[in-house]
């Protein structure tokens, strides 16, 4: 990703909210029919008639809130934190992923508070008809009465609190971009404000961290489940680039298979990893240790190695891109769940529920993996020594079995091919929105190969000042179906890169992908469109 240009300085204040009454440009990109992509054959069910909830606008802090572990609540931040000790502190900021059901209690919670957003601690209350609160690991125990298996005697917050003196742990809430109708044909909703809300993350975190948070030694964890994967490693991306160092980035269950591409709901995390310089061990500012762990949804990331879009290979042992260096946990959830469709969520939930169970376990020795191998709590050599791939070894759920790994053969390379989606025509398409003009820009693609997983494009926003960015939205939609919308606010104008779902163009055999720009203030705003590839190559 270029430098160039200008990003939303961090630590600035943000409009609450903003109108909506301007006018919009629309660019089209007709597919011609094709033969096909990734396991669907069918067109996909429509997704519900959905209005997101997304307050983009939000002050980045209020979507902060620290765990108190004497109390077991949770404050909202209002400032910054105040250095604790004279060594430092370790700070571990742990999000969500998409929250399928919530969208209903967002409203109803709005209604009752006068507009307030609700924010997903406060689900540990106010949670609707859904048995519990979203992101329900991060808070309570994990456990299987059926089956006498406890997989975490506490949520992660408290996990953490318990094995490290030095951690501050905050929850970071995206629960309005996340939250949906309880219908699985809705998750493109939640992924399409993963890019987003990742950029704010990075925002409030760097607003949270004490002012001498990296020269008094302080550490950073940042921690994320599903859709909550690509926000933290988005936020990790931005801190690392502000001059904050990220020490640890820990992944549970991205969606990235087949099933969750030919839903749109993949993260393609591994394109945006690319931007965390990764490194094992690592202790400081010397590169981030990243560990993944797979449970349902996801996949081994440390297999990646590709060839960017603009033709730099990426080499798996530079200083900027070692995907090989990240450390991948494969857990056997079925053991416990099975394998009917109707535990997917318990499954897909397994990966953090079982790293909070196996760091706090200290009966059968569980304790040395999870927060076991973490360089904010143990010698650089710990995380140094492990495997590239490790794997559960239980065949049967016992509770003495289940905080067991074995090394596992190093995952053959994944190496994901990049070609110009319209060969004929790769200039940068540009957007041009102002106060009551709409235009439309068509750019024509003669069809796609068999066997395309996704997209990529960039993009890079103009305004006549920078405060006009506040006022400008950019979306893309593949008819109804809404797959990326990013704020100028939060994207400034400096070129970045993207990621789309694409299985519903192989479904429907052709469609109009649009983009779309919004646009609310004076003067005029821009958005470039260029570099629109699609990829192949990916696992099944």
């Amino acid at each position: 990703m270029s430098n160039k240009g200008s990003r939303p300085p961090l630590l600035r204040k943000c409009p609450e909210s903003q109108a909506r009454m301007g006018g919009m440009t629309v660019a089209h990109v007709r597919f011609a029919p094709h033969t096909g992509m990734d396991v669907m054959t069918t067109p996909p069910a429509a997704s519900s008639a959905f209005t997101p909830l997304s307050r983009p606008n939000a002050p980045p802090l209020s979507r902060l809130a620290r765990y108190e572990p004497r109390t077991h609540t949770y404050t909202p931040l209002t400032g910054p934190l105040e250095q604790v000790t004279q060594d430092g502190c370790h700070v571990y900021v742990v999000t969500h992923g998409w929250a399928e059901g919530f969208s209903d209690v967002m409203v109803d919670y709005a209604k009752a508070t006068h507009g307030k957003m609700l924010t997903v601690w406060e689900t540990l209350v106010w949670h609707g008809s859904n048995p519990g609160p979203a992101g329900a690991w991060i808070f309570k125990p994990t456990s299987d009465s059926q089956k006498g298996i406890t997989v975490s005697p506490v949520g992660m917050a408290h996990a953490i609190t318990q094995l490290d003196p030095l951690a501050i742990v905050l929850v970071y809430s995206w629960l309005d971009g996340a939250a949906t109708p309880a219908n699985l044909l809705d998750g493109h909703f939640s992924q399409a404000n993963t890019d987003m809300f990742g950029l704010i993350a990075g925002q409030a975190i760097q607003m949270a961290l004490p002012e001498d948070f990296v020269a008094s030694g302080g550490l950073l964890h940042l921690i994320g489940h599903s859709d909550g994967t690509k926000v933290m490693t988005i936020a990790a991306a931005e801190l690392i680039e502000h001059g904050i160092p990220v020490t640890q980035l820990t992944l549970f269950d991205s969606p990235e298979n087949s099933t969750a591409r030919s839903h749109d709901s993949a993260n393609f995390l591994w394109y945006y990893l690319a931007r965390v310089p990764g490194a094992r061990p690592a202790k400081g500012p010397v590169g981030t240790f990243i560990d993944n762990y797979i449970s349902m949804f996801g996949t081994t990331l440390s297999a990646f190695n590709y060839t960017d879009p603009k033709g730099t290979a990426v080499d798996p042992l530079s200083k900027d891109v070692d995907l090989n260096r990240i450390v991948d946990t494969t857990l056997q959830s079925q053991v416990l769940y099975g394998t009917s469709s109707t535990e997917d969520g318990n499954r897909h939930c397994y990966a953090p529920a079982w790293y909070s169970g196996t760091s706090v376990d200290t009966t059968y020795g569980g304790n040395v993996y999870g927060l076991g191998w973490s360089p904010l709590l143990h010698a650089p050599s710990v995380a140094g020594a492990l495997h590239q791939a490790e794997v559960q070894t239980w065949t049967v759920p016992t509770q003495k079995t289940q905080f067991a790994l074995a090394s596992a053969s190093t995952p053959a390379a994944i190496s994901p091919a990049f070609a110009l989606l319209d060969p004929t025509n790769p200039a940068p398409t540009k957007l041009m929105a102002t106060r009551g003009k709409v235009g439309v820009e068509p750019v024509s693609v003669t069809g796609l190969p068999t066997g395309v997983n996704g997209l990529s494009f960039s993009y890079k926003f103009e305004a006549t000042t920078p405060m006009a960015l506040a006022g400008a939205t950019l979306k893309v939609t593949l008819g109804e179906r809404l797959l990326f919308m990013m704020e100028g606010m939060w994207s400034g104008t400096q070129a970045r890169t993207a990621t789309l779902n694409a299985a519903s163009l192989a479904t429907l055999r052709e469609g109009t992908l649009t983009f779309t720009l919004e646009y609310d203030g004076p003067g005029w705003v821009n958005a470039t469109i260029a570099n629109l590839y699609y990829f192949t190559g990916l696992d099944t």
